[in-house]
């Protein structure tokens, strides 16, 4: 397997970027906002790179002023290394 020739903060910015144009193709997703992108805790190193490949991505909704919503965010999971973008509805 070739090695990923990403930074950090490259990749960050792939998975933000990947994540970003999986949502606006969701017919639902509307005015989603992302949030912030951060490593996936949950999924082991690959061996092609020496930083995360396996990227969460948090897109929450805007709300009207004085309304409380319960969740209303949306978590998308994104490999760099793959191009694999997912999200658990």
């Amino acid at each position: 397997m070739a090695r990923l020739r990403y930074t950090r903060a490259e990749a960050e910015a792939e998975a933000a970027r990947l994540a970003t144009g999986y949502v606006q193709a969701l017919p639902d997703a509307g005015d989603a906002k992302l949030h912030h992108v951060s490593p996936a805790n949950f999924a082991p190193m690959s061996n092609a790179s020496k930083f995360p490949v396996i990227w969460s991505a948090v897109f929450v909704f805007p709300t009207p002023a004085g309304a409380t919503v319960d969740g209303g965010e949306l978590i998308v999971t994104v490999n760099v290394e793959t191009k694999v973008v997912a999200s658990f509805l």
